[in-house]
Order: C-alpha cells, then sequence, then structure tokens
C-alpha cells in the first residue's frame, strides 16, 4: 500500500474583499435585474440620487452618503412594504398596464393610500409615529466608559458623539469607514471645525469657521440662529482667515455705488462659483488678480462693460454642477436666454429672469435635457419638377 508523504507545508494568504462598490452602469444593470426603473428613467435616476446627495462619486464609484444611510433607515423602519424590490417591480409592470389603457390608474391609487384586503394602505402607515432621533442615530459600541459611541445625522452634517463629547465627521466619510476604533481615535483627536473666531458685536453674533462638502467656510450665528454663510474668497487658506477678515466677507455682497450711466447699485459679492460683479441684470464674474473686497466702483464698471470674449453673453453664473464641477451660467444666445454648462444647453421659459434661477432647477433642466437625447430633426426631400 502506498503513503503519499507531505515534504513541505506552507499557509497560503487569502484576503477577502467586500463587493466593488456600483457605479452608475452597475447600478443600472442591477435595477434592471430587479425590474425597477426603465431606460427612460434611469438618468433622472442617477440625476436624483446625486442631486439629494445620497452618494458622492469617488472616481467612477458611487459611495452611499449618511443622508442615505439615514433615509433607507427610516423607510425600512416605517415603509418596509413600500421599499420592497418586488413591491417595486410590480409597480412599474402595473404602471405599464396604465400607460397602455390595460388597467385603470383610480383604482390602483385608491388601493395604494386607502389599502385594501390584506394591504396596508399608505394612509394607515402615516399615521405610525416616527422615532427621527433614533433613526438618525447609527450606533457603534461602548467605549472604554461603557458610555455608546454613535454616529448622529445631523441637520448640517454627520457627527460623532460619546457621552457630551462631539465631533464633527467630513460629509466625505464613506458610513462604511467608519468603526469604533476610527470614531474613538477621531473623537480624541478633536475636529479642527467648527471653530470660533470670535463675535459680531453689532450683532452679537458668533462667527464660526466650517467645513462641508464643498470646503471650508464662514458662518455668522449657531447652527440654531444662523443668519449668514460665506465660503472663503479663491486661494484663501483657512490659517489666513481671522475675524476680521472674516467679518469682510460676511458682510457681502459690498454696494461700491451708483452706475453713471444706468442708475443702478453695483454690487460686489462672492457666489458659488467665486466673486462676481452685479449690476441689475448683467453678472460678470471678477477675474482672479482683482480683490474682491477692495475693488472700487471705477474698475467695476469697466469689467461689467467688457463683452464676454468667449462668445454669447454671460447674464449671470448660477454655481458649479455638484457632479462635474462645470459652472452653469445664463448666457444670451442668438435665439434668446439658455442655460449651460459647457456641453447642454436648455432656452429660459418665456418670460423667466436670469436671476430667479436656482441652481438646483438648473441642474434639473439640464439633465433632463441630456435623458431626452438628441432631437432627431425631420428630412424634408424637395420634389422633382415634372
Amino acid at each position: 500500500m502506498l503513503h503519499n508523504t507531505c515534504e513541505n507545508l506552507g499557509p497560503k494568504p487569502h484576503e477577502t474583499k467586500p463587493p466593488a462598490r456600483y457605479t452608475e452602469a452597475t447600478l443600472i444593470k442591477e435595477l434592471e435585474s430587479l425590474g425597477i426603473g426603465r431606460p427612460s428613467t434611469y438618468a433622472s435616476i442617477m440625476d436624483t440620487i446625486q442631486r439629494r446627495e445620497y452618494v458622492i462619486r469617488k472616481g467612477g464609484a458611487l459611495v452611499p452618503t449618511f443622508t442615505a444611510v439615514g433615509v433607507v433607515r427610516l423607510m425600512e423602519a416605517n415603509f418596509a412594504d413600500l421599499v420592497d424590490y418586488q413591491f417595486t417591480a410590480r409597480m412599474e409592470d402595473v404602471l405599464d398596464d396604465i400607460s397602455l389603457g390595460e388597467q385603470e390608474s383610480l383604482p390602483y391609487l385608491e388601493k395604494f393610500y386607502y389599502g385594501g384586503n390584506s394591504d396596508q394602505g399608505l394612509q394607515e402607515l402615516l399615521k405610525a409615529p416616527i422615532d427621527i432621533r433614533e433613526i438618525c442615530t447609527i450606533k457603534l459600541g461602548e467605549g472604554t466608559d461603557q458610555a455608546p459611541v454613535a454616529v448622529r445625522i445631523g441637520r448640517y452634517g454627520p457627527y460623532l458623539e460619546h457621552g457630551e463629547v462631539r465631533t464633527s465627521l467630513d460629509p466625505d466619510v464613506a458610513p462604511a469607514d467608519v468603526s469604533l476604533e476610527k470614531a474613538l481615535e477621531l473623537l480624541e483627536k478633536g475636529s479642527d471645525f467648527p471653530k470660533e473666531l470670535g463675535r459680531d458685536l453689532d450683532k452679537n453674533l458668533p462667527v464660526l469657521m466650517k467645513k462641508g462638502r464643498y470646503g471650508v467656510y464662514l458662518q455668522l450665528g449657531d447652527d440654531e440662529q444662523k443668519v449668514k454663510q460665506k465660503s472663503l474668497l479663491p486661494g484663501m487658506a483657512p490659517e489666513e482667515v481671522n475675524l476680521e477678515v472674516a467679518l469682510e466677507i460676511l458682510s457681502l455682497p459690498r454696494e461700491l455705488g451708483d452706475h453713471p450711466v444706468t442708475g443702478e447699485a453695483v454690487l460686489a459679492d462672492l457666489g458659488r462659483y467665486g466673486p462676481y460683479l452685479k449690476c441689475g441684470k448683467t453678472n460678470r464674474s471678477l477675474p482672479a488678480e482683482e480683490n474682491l473686497l477692495a475693488i472700487g466702483l471705477d474698475r467695476a464698471v469697466a469689467l461689467l462693460a467688457e463683452k464676454n470674449k468667449k462668445g454669447s453673453e454671460v447674464l449671470c453664473s448660477i454655481g458649479a454642477h455638484p457632479e462635474t464641477g462645470a459652472e452653469i451660467q445664463v448666457k444670451k444666445g442668438r435665439y434668446g436666454p439658455y442655460i449651460t454648462d459647457g456641453t447642454t444647453n436648455v432656452s429660459l421659459k418665456k418670460g423667466e429672469e436670469s436671476d430667479q434661477i436656482e441652481l438646483a432647477d438648473a441642474v434639473e433642466r439640464l439633465a433632463e435635457k441630456v435623458a431626452r437625447g438628441p432631437v432627431k430633426r425631420r428630412r424634408t426631400t424637395k420634389k422633382k419638377a415634372t
């Protein structure tokens, strides 16, 4: 009888890797496999989850935020049947049938709201009490003092809590990356933000420097009495900002005087996309070499008079696209004013003023235009003369 002998024995390392995060493409593929959504709605779904900051982009991956965790916990705890994959897929099928005239919409809506048979309607679900504090508290464990350590999802972003000790969390930190050990380390280190720079003596309010998803910014008043927020000037480091500079920035917009021709007030202000000048309905981005806090009326009037060198006249800058970072502007074109991010253009509605458009509205309109795809133009053939 033969016996095999083992001459060498050694460990073979193997690490279990977590599944890769979804990209837009893989998330759409997953939705398709679950029967959720339709080709015509996938673009708006991707836009919505990013615009509402349920996910943020890191490379090509879509990383869930603490806001998303809070929303999912709320829905699963109180409306579990409505966020069930099978329910959503069935609802999509019913909506298809309704659109084809094979089912009536009113009976379906009545059953959805009032319930029927063993199904509990939305009306009853909405009557149940909801403990928002519990929903927005993610327990991580206990410290050495047996006090609970948790992430709290607050109105102004996530923060860590250990007894009476609190420290803010960077909004870009993924929930999966916050362990008990990491939380205790951050709590012990503390946070550089928020930092009180002093007080506005005229208003008797604190001047705070805080850090959000889009960088460091200044705030007049605490979270309960917040009255104003402004970002730092482009290229300005937090270390450069003292109370005097902070108060100057928070006092924006600066009124420089009246325009010598139109008589309208000329303002210098700091928007979401940087410093700019405004006079009536005309906006101009301030060149990098100009000092927003020191520019005078004469120089501002000269800049406002300059034509846009890149083509269409810029009527106003709305802000930076939250996903791509591209500047969204309203421009004056040959056929009237339009919103653009440099790639997609959307005409303004009749009678709509450029300074009435909010950033979220502009982003939504651009996304809808992209989702509709290019306009198919009809070809016209000339009849040959007989």
